[in-house]
C-alpha cells in the first residue's frame, strides 16, 4: 500500500515506499509483526495488563493495524505498564553517508486524548539533537479520527541519524498507536529522479468557479536526477507519456481537475522500470475556487517561551465550502528560519470549526529563528498564508551535555577502570537523577542495547566524604543519587568504587558544587576502559537526561583514539550540543577547572595603535553575575574593568589605553553562589615606540651590521635559536 505524505506542501507530495526496489533502499523497518524489535530501545520492557497497554496489538477497541495485523498499542501508562512521565522509543544511530533523499516515516492514530495526554518526537542528525517536535498536545478529548502519517525528509547533508518517539497518557478511555516506522534512503550510485517540480500550471473552468466537477488543469513538468536517459510517466497506474526526454520540460494536459480527485504519478526510467519516485496532484485545491480557510480569531501574536515552559494560543478558523468527510484542519508552528514546514514545532487537528482552539506551544524558542503558524486542509489540500509569531523574553537555553571524558586514567592495572571520569553540565535545565538516564558507549553505529553502559547508580555517602577530604575543601562534592541537580550545574560519573586517589583535586576548590553519580562497575563499559590506544578508531558516546518538567535529551559525542597522547591524564573536551570534542587535553593527573563545562566562548587581545583592544563572549552567561578584568601589574593581579552581565548581548570590549610591553590579561566571574571562577587568560607584547626593529629577514646571507640598545639578535634555524649579537 502506497502511503502519501501528510504534511505535503503544495502540489507535490513525493513519497518514500517501505518497498525492495533497486534505486531505494529500506534501510530500517519496523511494523510490529514479530517480537524481535531490532534496532529500536524502549524506555519500559513491553507491557499488557489491559486495560494498561504498551505493547503489540491487533485490535485496541476497534482500531485495526493500518497494514498487517499488528501495531504497537499505547495505553494508561501511569497504570501497570509504564510510568507518569514519557516512555520512549529510541531507534538506534543510522548512517545515511552513502545515502540521499532519505525518510524517515511513521503511522500514528490518537483517541480522545485530553489534558496532559502528549507525543512527540526529537531527531538527531549527525550526533546533534534536532528541535523537539510536539506532535499531539492533548486537550478535550482530542482525536484524530482514523491513522495518520508523519514523514521527515532528511536533508542530504546529514550523515547519521537517530530519532526518539515519546508518549505520556494516562487514563483507559484514552489510547494511541504507532505503526509502520519506516527509514529509505536512495544510494548515491543510484538511478533516481530526485526532484520533480511543476513551472507552471494553468486552470481551464468548464463552467462557474463554484462547479469544480468538469475542470482540468495544464502542468509543466521540470525533472532533476542522476538520470540522463528517457523516462516514461504514468497516471494513476496507466501509461500517460512514454519516452520523454529527461532534459527538457515535459507539458501534461486536460488533468481531471475534479473535486476531491487526488492523481497520482510515477516517472519510471524508460530503460530501468525500478528506477522511479512518485508525487501525487490535488486538483480541487487549485481548479477550484469555492474552497477557503482563513484565521478567523488569533489571541496573541506574541508567544511567551522559557527554557521550561511554552506558551498557548486562542484560535478559531473559518472556512467556505463543503470539504470532503474525511478532510481534518491542521494548525501547524514551524520555524520557517529551517525553510518552509521543514522544522515541524507542534500541530493541532481538528475535523470541526465550531469551537475555540488552544494550541500548545514549545519551550525553549528563540529569537534567531523565525516561528510562523499556518492552517491546512487535508481534502482538498489548502494552506493559508502564514502569520508571524514573536517571542517576548527569549532565554539563552542550553540542554545537559557531557562536557569532558577521563579516557586515560592515572590508576593502573585493575584499578585503571575506577579512575575513569566523566564530567557534565545540566545547562538551563533541572535534571532528575531518579528518572531514566542512560549512557552508551560503542565502537561502530548505531547504537544498540548491547552499548548500554549505565543506567543505575548508587548511594555513596562515604565516597563522597573521601572525596572532599581529598580536595581539602568541604562540600565540593555531593552524591547526587535520587537527587534533583539544579540547572547550571556541574556533575561527574564515575564507578562506585571510584580510584580517589590517583589525581589531584584540590584545584577544584571554589568551583563547586559538584554533584556525584555513582555507577556499579558492572555498569561500567563493561567493567573496563575507555579505548586509548593509538590505532585508528572511532568511539561513540550517547547520554540521556531527564529533567523535572520531564522533557528528555539526548547528547551524542565521539572521539578518535589516533590524537591521544597515550599518557596518563589524556582527555577530551566538548561544547554544547554535542559532536566530535574541541580538543584532545592531557593534564597530568591534576584535576583543574578547565574540566568542568567551557562557559567563556572566546577572549581575544587586539593591537589598536597606541592602545590593546579587549575582547570576550560567551556561550552561556546565565549563572553569573558580574564579569572581573584582570592585568598582570607590578607582579600582582589587578582589576581594571568590571562588567556587569548583559543578559541580551553576551559580547564585552575593553580598551586599556596603559599598554606594558609585557601584557598578560585574564577574566574571571561572580557566579550566583558568589563565588570567583577563573574564565580565562591571554598576553600579547606591545611594541614601544622606540623599539621597532622586531626581526630583519637577511635573504642573501651578508653579514649584518646593525646595532640595538637593549636588544639581542637571534639567529633562528630549524625551530633552533643561536645568539649571533648582543650589544
Amino acid at each position: 500500500m502506497t502511503t502519501f505524505l501528510k504534511k505535503a506542501v503544495g502540489l507535490i507530495s513525493v513519497v518514500p515506499l517501505c518497498l525492495s526496489i533497486q534505486a531505494q533502499d529500506t534501510l530500517f523497518f519496523e511494523g510490529y509483526e514479530t517480537t524481535s524489535y531490532q534496532n529500536l530501545i524502549y524506555s519500559t520492557p513491553p507491557c499488557s495488563n489491559l486495560p494498561d497497554l504498551w505493547d503489540t496489538i491487533s485490535n485496541l477497541n476497534g482500531t485495526i493495524p493500518p497494514s498487517s495485523s499488528y501495531f504497537w498499542g499505547v495505553r494508561d501508562l501511569n497504570g501497570n505498564c509504564g510510568g507518569s512521565l514519557f516512555e520512549t522509543i529510541q531507534t538506534d544511530t543510522f548512517d545515511l553517508s552513502n545515502h540521499n533523499f532519505s525518510f524517515f516515516s511513521f503511522d500514528y492514530f490518537y483517541f480522545e486524548l485530553d489534558n496532559g495526554d502528549e507525543m512527540k518526537y526529537q531527531i538527531t542528525y549527525n550526533l546533534i539533537p534536532q528541535t523537539e517536535v510536539i506532535l499531539i498536545n492533548g486537550s478535550n478529548n482530542i482525536s484524530s479520527n482514523g491513522w495518520l502519517t508523519e514523514s521527515i525528509h532528511i536533508p542530504d547533508s546529514v550523515s547519521s541519524f537517530s530519532i526518539s518517539i515519546s508518549f505520556k497518557q494516562n487514563g483507559d478511555n484514552d489510547y494511541l498507536g504507532l505503526d509502520n516506522l519506516c527509514l529509505t534512503g536512495i544510494h548515491k550510485d543510484s538511478c533516481f529522479i530526485h526532484a520533480p517540480t511543476l513551472s507552471a500550471l494553468t486552470c481551464n473552468n468548464h463552467g462557474s468557479n463554484s462547479n469544480a466537477l468538469d475542470d482540468y488543469f495544464d502542468f509543466t513538468l521540470l525533472c532533476e536526477g542522476q538520470n540522463t536517459t528517457t523516462f516514461n510517466i504514468y497516471q494513476n497506474d496507466s501509461l500517460l507519456q512514454q519516452n520523454l526526454d529527461f532534459q527538457l520540460p515535459q507539458s501534461l494536459s486536460s488533468i481531471s481537475g475534479s473535486t476531491f480527485n487526488i492523481n497520482h504519478f510515477e516517472i519510471r526510467d524508460s530503460a530501468n522500470t525500478h528506477c522511479f519516485t512518485e508525487f501525487s496532484l490535488d486538483s480541487s485545491a487549485h481548479c477550484s475556487t469555492n474552497y477557503q480557510i482563513s484565521l478567523n480569531l488569533l489571541s496573541t501574536t506574541n508567544l511567551n517561551s522559557s527554557c521550561n515552559q511554552g506558551d498557548s494560543i486562542l484560535i478559531s478558523l473559518n472556512s467556505i465550502g463543503n470539504f470532503d468527510s474525511t478532510n481534518y484542519f491542521e494548525i501547524i508552528l514551524y520555524d520557517s528560519t529551517q525553510n518552509n514546514f521543514s522544522s515541524l514545532l507542534t500541530t493541532l487537528a481538528t475535523n470541526t470549526l465550531d469551537t475555540q482552539l488552544y494550541l500548545s506551544t514549545p519551550h525553549a524558542l528563540v529569537t534567531s529563528n523565525t516561528y510562523q503558524l499556518s492552517i491546512k486542509s487535508s481534502y482538498p489540500y489548502l494552506t493559508t498564508t502564514s502569520t508571524t509569531l514573536n517571542i517576548n523574553n527569549p532565554q539563552n537555553c542550553i540542554s545537559p551535555y557531557l562536557t569532558v571524558i577521563l579516557i586515560n586514567a592515572c590508576s593502573s592495572g585493575m584499578n585503571e577502570g575506577s579512575g575513569e571520569l566523566i564530567f557534565g553540565y545540566t545547562g538551563s535545565y533541572t535534571i532528575n537523577t531518579s528518572a531514566d538516564f542512560k549512557f552508551y558507549y560503542a565502537a561502530n553505529l548505531p547504537f544498540s542495547s548491547s552499548h548500554l553502559k549505565i543506567d543505575s547508580f548508587t548511594h555513596e555517602p562515604v565516597n563522597t566524604l573521601l572525596l572532599n577530604s581529598a580536595a581539602g575543601c568541604p562540600n565540593l562534592f555531593i552524591d547526587a543519587y535520587q537527587q534533583i541537580i539544579p540547572s547550571n550545574s556541574r556533575f561527574m560519573i564515575c564507578r562506585n568504587d571510584v580510584d580517589i586517589n590517583s589525581v589531584y583535586w584540590y584545584n577544584l576548590c571554589g568551583h563547586g558544587p559538584i554533584y556525584v553519580l555513582y555507577a556499579e562497575p558492572t555498569n561500567w563499559l563493561d567493567n573496563g576502559l575507555f579505548s586509548n590506544l593509538t590505532t585508528t578508531g572511532i568511539r561513540y558516546m550517547k547520554a540521556s537526561f531527564t529533567d523535572t518538567f520531564a522533557h528528555v535529551y539526548t547528547n551524542e559525542i565521539a572521539y578518535d583514539r589516533t590524537l591521544n597522547s597515550g599518557l596518563d591524564g589524556d582527555f577530551t573536551s566538548y561544547q554544547a550540543p554535542g559532536g566530535f570534542p574541541s580538543q584532545y587535553q592531557n593534564f597530568g593527573c591534576y584535576l583543574t577547572p578547565g574540566i568542568l563545562p567551557i562557559h567563556l566562548l572566546d577572549f581575544q587581545l587586539h593591537k589598536q595603535n597606541e592602545n590593546i583592544q579587549i575582547d570576550f563572549s560567551f556561550a552561556d552567561q546565565s549563572h553569573f553575575k558580574l564579569y572581573h578584568l584582570e592585568k598582570y601589574i607590578d607582579d600582582v593581579w589587578r582589576e581594571i574593568k568590571n562588567f556587569k552581565v548583559n543578559d541580551n548581548y553576551p559580547y564585552y570590549t575593553y580598551v586599556d589605553e596603559l599598554p606594558l610591553s609585557a601584557n598578560n590579561y585574564r577574566l574571571l566571574a561572580t557566579n550566583d553562589q558568589g563565588k570567583i571562577e577563573l574564565l580565562g587568560g591571554e598576553s600579547i607584547a606591545f611594541e614601544q615606540n622606540d623599539k621597532k626593529i622586531i626581526a630583519r629577514t637577511n635573504l642573501l646571507g651578508q653579514s649584518i651590521n646593525a646595532s640595538t640598545k637593549g636588544w639581542q639578535i637571534i639567529l633562528y634555524e630549524d625551530y633552533s635559536t643561536q645568539k649571533v649579537y648582543n650589544p
